[in-house]
């Protein structure tokens, strides 16, 4: 009776750590899914400007904020770049400085 409750609970223990990793492969698949709804294109001009990928979620919401279709938009156009910056600055100004560091490496 005792060695029935010990495989119990090693089963139940087992069956959590196994959930618990297939949680976090979905997570990581979520957001890794919004890096590649963006495309190949942005993920290499990123790549070859430094952007980190903390900086990438920040283009994404301001590509979001313009109602743009893709980001990469805004690594290729100074214009389309500024119009997001306003659209997203409007209600988040706690991201100037990192857009301001962000329009330098992109168009400096």
């Amino acid at each position: 009776m005792i060695a029935l409750a010990g495989m119990n609970e090693a089963l139940g223990t087992l069956l959590m750590v196994v959930g618990l990793l297939i949680g976090a492969i979905s997570l990581s698949g979520l957001l890794r899914r919004d890096d590649w709804a963006h495309g190949r294109l942005f993920r290499s001009v990123c790549r070859e400007l430094g952007i980190r990928s903390t900086d990438r979620r920040l283009l994404r919401a301001m590509a979001r904020s313009a109602n743009l279709p893709t980001a990469v938009s805004l690594l290729l156009s100074r214009g389309c770049f500024d119009y997001a910056v306003r659209l997203h600055l409007a209600s988040r100004s706690a991201a100037r400085d990192r857009i301001a560091r962000l329009r330098e490496m992109i168009f400096e």
